[in-house]
């Protein structure tokens, strides 16, 4: 049985940036209900991390019980469903999917942003595809900065980035 929903807290510090672009020019177009859970989910994520250009795969959809459970599909059949759900959004021009790693790893794919087609053109397998969950909230790199040094600025933003990518997360 689901938990009851117990309301919003207005004074809560934690919120998701939603473009309105997506009020305006894709909701409107959007039919399936798991497509529009699945935007809304990849958008909460890349808005909790900061940083529209880092990939997102299949596992770290799937890894996400919280989002899984929302999600209409036979559980034998999940990582098809979330495979194929991701395709259609691709079909539609929210997301940009990789080509095929000659290495094998699996395809990523990013937000259809000015981010999101520069990681994919130049690092489309180099960078880290994050395991961020509804469950475990992880603050991104430049909240944390601007709580605990202060105002963020582009080339500061550019650098953390770069550091992001760099360095473990633990770090």
């Amino acid at each position: 049985m689901k938990k009851s929903f117990n309301g919003f807290q207005e004074e809560s510090e934690q919120s998701t940036f939603i473009p309105d672009v997506f009020f305006r020019d894709l909701l409107p177009g959007l039919d399936d209900i798991n497509e529009i859970k699945l935007v809304l989910y990849i958008l909460w994520k890349v808005s909790t991390l900061g940083n529209f250009g880092i990939p997102i795969t299949v596992k770290g959809i799937l890894e996400d019980r919280i989002f899984m459970d929302g999600i209409n599909t036979p559980p034998e059949n999940e990582e098809v469903f979330i495979s194929d759900l991701l395709d259609a959004v691709c079909g539609k021009n929210i997301l940009l999917k990789s080509k095929e790693d000659p290495t094998g790893k699996p395809a990523r794919f990013f937000v259809n942003s000015a981010s999101g087609r520069v990681a994919l053109k130049e690092r489309p397998f180099n960078s880290k595809p994050t395991l961020t969950t509804l469950d475990a909230i992880q603050p991104n790199i430049f909240h944390l900065y601007e709580e605990n040094i202060g105002p963020l600025t582009p080339m500061i933003a550019d650098m953390l980035r770069d550091a992001e990518n760099d360095f473990p997360s633990q770090w």
